[in-house]
């Protein structure tokens, strides 16, 4: 029988008054595992498109021992808010095929204008064919002469052409420009980048480590759900693929529609290095890192569920995370709060509340033994 783990992973203990105050104060990110599909159809705008794979993720977890209550996605993990998301948006431009073309044109005949001192190539002609007939039929002269004669002759066929051009400025920029001079041509747009820098830290609690049940159950659990998330998988055993790639949403935050996990570090015990007695963990941290698997965010009227848009970038920013009522030194206090999402008022805790009805998310033994010190024994 598989152990069923939390609904929302990396939620600490509960404490019977502040459930709900706690709950919201941890953003809580969506995650859904995804495998990479194509198509030929390209009507929706995109021949990549994201295709669920959460049974598949399921029962890699059943194979440890674990499962979900719920059968479809997301997987719902609150996290520690210690790092603020950024994002970098950025353009690269680069220089023209004509600066690159005058560059590599006019060198010869750049090299003589400055020989010569002059800084028109029609000024260069006479300069040069007096170097040729300087050296005579000699040997040397003759094959001076077949290496000049190319550069006089491409040179007159543009002193006949700037001769007969009816845009002077023109003519007199392409003259100049033969003997070396610049022209300055703009920069052309060479790529854009976008570049998020999304990190969570999810922290994992073990309310009693004496029990070997909770521990399973919110710790090795858990660490499983979280690692299948991006390692690579196998089917014989010697070699792997690759892992999960994910749509991951943090409501009113950040989401990236195709998104890959650089990197997971486990740190074990925490930074308080809380590990009992008896060698089971009290804590464990995980920190995740998502980038996308597009270098660009891209602005476009179509509706690209693969990929992150300026569209979707934007409407992530709209939604919000329902705040529910809490319960205070026994006393209900009504809140309403009004989700613009969907348009629905969160129904308040009724002013009958018991605190004895509120049930934990952890067994009383399991809680009262997180809050003494019998839990390190």
């Amino acid at each position: 029988m598989p152990i069923t783990l939390p609904d929302v992973i990396g939620l600490p203990p509960s404490t019977y008054l502040s459930d709900p105050v706690m709950e919201t104060s941890f953003p809580v990110a969506e995650i859904r595992p995804s495998d990479l599909g194509t198509s030929l159809n390209t009507n929706n705008g995109s021949s990549f498109y994201l295709v669920s794979a959460w049974n598949k993720y399921t029962e890699l977890l059943g194979k440890y021992g674990f499962a979900f209550k719920r059968n479809s996605g997301p997987l719902k993990v609150a996290f520690i808010a210690d790092n603020f998301p950024s994002d970098s948006f950025s353009n690269e431009y680069q220089a023209s095929f004509l600066s690159k073309l005058q560059e590599t044109a006019s060198m010869g005949a750049t090299a003589a204008a400055q020989m010569f001192g002059v800084r028109r190539v029609t000024e260069a002609l006479p300069q040069i064919k007096k170097l040729g007939e300087g050296l005579g039929e000699t040997k040397l002269g003759k094959t001076v002469q077949s290496f000049l004669n190319p550069v006089v002759e491409g040179i007159e066929e543009a002193s006949n052409f700037l001769k007969q051009s009816k845009v002077g400025f023109i003519a007199k920029s392409i003259d100049a420009t033969l003997a070396g001079a610049r022209l300055d041509f703009p920069l052309i747009w060479g790529n854009s980048s976008f570049q998020p820098s999304y990190t969570m830290t999810v922290r994992l609690y073990n309310p009693n480590p004496r029990s070997l049940e909770d521990t399973n159950k919110y710790i090795i659990g858990p660490l499983a759900a979280l690692l299948l998330l991006g390692l690579p998988q196998s089917v014989d055993g010697f070699s792997y693929s690759w892992p999960f790639i994910h749509k991951v949403k943090v409501k009113g935050i950040w989401e990236l529609r195709g998104a890959y996990i650089s990197n997971i570090t486990v740190v074990k015990g925490g930074d308080q290095q809380q590990i009992a007695k008896n060698q089971r963990l009290g804590v464990v941290d995980v920190r995740i890192d998502f980038n996308s698997l597009y270098g660009s965010i891209i602005s476009s009227d179509l509706d690209l569920p693969g990929r992150t848009t300026l569209k979707s970038y934007l409407d992530n920013m709209r939604e919000d995370e329902i705040a529910y009522n809490y319960l205070w030194a026994g006393e209900a206090i009504e809140t309403v709060v009004q989700n613009e999402s969907t348009s629905q008022n969160i129904a308040p805790f009724p002013e009958s509340t018991n605190l004895e009805e509120i049930q934990p998310r952890v067994p009383d033994e399991s809680l009262l033994a997180f809050n003494s010190l019998e839990s390190l024994a």
